[in-house]
């Protein structure tokens, strides 16, 4: 219900979609969200996986992998993008 009003309170300010396409539109939002959501946690759980395999500290191993991985942190910074926007 509170979507509902907030998708037709923009529809009122901007007149170019209907509620119906503004729904389609959140809706594949949040499908595409859940779903790198899902990804994500399965990555932290196979690097905990690793870590106690190697019997090494999670939060050293993440510290390490972050700080010595230039891909994986800007991985970091997009899934807190994708968190934020």
């Amino acid at each position: 219900m509170i979507q509902y009003n907030i998708l037709s309170l923009a529809k009122r300010f901007t007149d170019y979609e209907s509620v119906g396409e503004l729904f389609r539109g959140t809706k594949a939002e949040t499908i595409q969200l859940t779903v790198a959501e899902k990804i994500w946690k399965m990555i932290i759980e196979i690097l905990n996986q690793i870590a106690q395999l190697f019997e090494i500290e999670i939060d050293s191993f993440m510290e390490k992998l972050i700080a010595d991985n230039e891909k994986v942190t800007k991985l970091i910074n997009f899934n807190s993008l994708l968190q934020a926007g």
